[in-house]
């Protein structure tokens, strides 16, 4: 409820407040398993990843960017150094959830079409990372006891999976 009662406010703020132009676009979000440290937005370039500004968390684990509207690009975000996400900047605020203290943590960013499509395609391969090393422990175990008739069903269901995903 907390939460709810935040974001409805944030979201108040950011609809009633005069942004002139419209010049800049808003990205925000809320972290649930904060590290200590700095939030930092960084674009990509030829080079690799420059940063472009950085933040900490209020105390209600809720942190805010605020960058000049542009053609589409990549920049990631980079929560205390611990999980790096990408995202696509282009005319439209964007929105985050994140774990924030781990690699392969949850994260969910909302706001265009762009970015949604980047964040499921986020999930989707997170999913199949877990799953594959799922298959892998179980591979290692049934292949530790010699159980075959167990192995031949996990390579099934292990071809089954990757059919799926091809």
């Amino acid at each position: 409820m907390k939460y709810l009662l935040y974001s409805f406010l944030i979201i108040l703020t950011i609809s009633c407040t005069d942004r002139g132009n419209n010049t800049d676009l808003v990205v925000s979000g809320t972290v649930k398993s904060p590290s200590s440290g700095l939030i930092l937005l960084e674009k990509l370039t030829p080079d690799g990843y420059e940063k472009v500004a950085s933040t900490k968390l209020n105390g209600d684990n809720f942190f805010s960017f605020t960058v000049p509207k542009g053609k589409a690009e990549i920049y990631r975000i980079n929560f205390f150094g611990a999980q790096k996400n990408n995202i696509v900047l282009d005319s439209q605020d964007i929105s985050i959830e994140a774990d924030g203290n781990q690699a392969m943590g949850r994260f969910v960013a909302t706001g265009s079409h762009e970015v949604e499509a980047l964040s499921h395609a986020y999930v989707t391969v997170t999913n199949r990372k877990l799953k594959e090393n799922l298959f892998k422990q179980k591979f290692v175990n049934l292949n530790n006891r010699g159980d075959t008739v167990e192995l031949r069903a996990l390579k099934k269901e292990f071809t089954e999976e990757e059919n799926k995903f091809h």
